[in-house]
């Protein structure tokens, strides 16, 4: 049951992502979040689950330390914890929204592998400037 709704759960939780970066309606979202975790189940799991993790215990984490090694009030620890939190969420969505774009590439190449059509060209960075030469004399 439980690997049941964690299933679901991966398999649905890009919907969001669909929604802001592609401008999807709710179905389609949730359509094109199962479709990014197609065949990439573990990987998606995995990010998601290390970095909604960290991001989520980092603020209580610090609270506890503060509460067992300081003087500090209540109030302030809290405080000190929310912030920390609050910091650190953004972060949390904003590796959620990278992971869903490579998702996304990922499963438009095995679309296109697939089909049988040609392969995207890779994208390289542009060489260095050459540097100048200069003779001195």
């Amino acid at each position: 049951m439980v690997s049941a709704l964690i299933a679901y759960a991966v398999r649905n939780g890009f919907a969001a992502q669909a929604v802001m970066m592609e401008d999807r309606g709710a179905n389609d979202a949730f359509r094109r979040s199962r479709a990014v975790v197609r065949g990439q189940w573990w990987r998606a799991t995995a990010v998601a689950a290390l970095v909604v993790g960290l991001g989520a215990i980092t603020g209580p984490l610090v609270g506890v330390i503060l509460l067992l090694v300081s003087d500090g009030s209540f109030d302030l620890i809290n405080l000190i914890t929310a912030v920390v939190y609050v910091a650190t969420i953004p972060y949390v969505a904003l590796v959620l929204g990278y992971l869903y774009l490579d998702l996304s590439i990922r499963a438009e190449e095995d679309d296109v592998a697939r089909e049988g059509g040609p392969s995207p060209a890779p994208v390289s960075p542009s060489p260095p400037p050459a540097a100048e030469v200069t003779s001195s004399g």
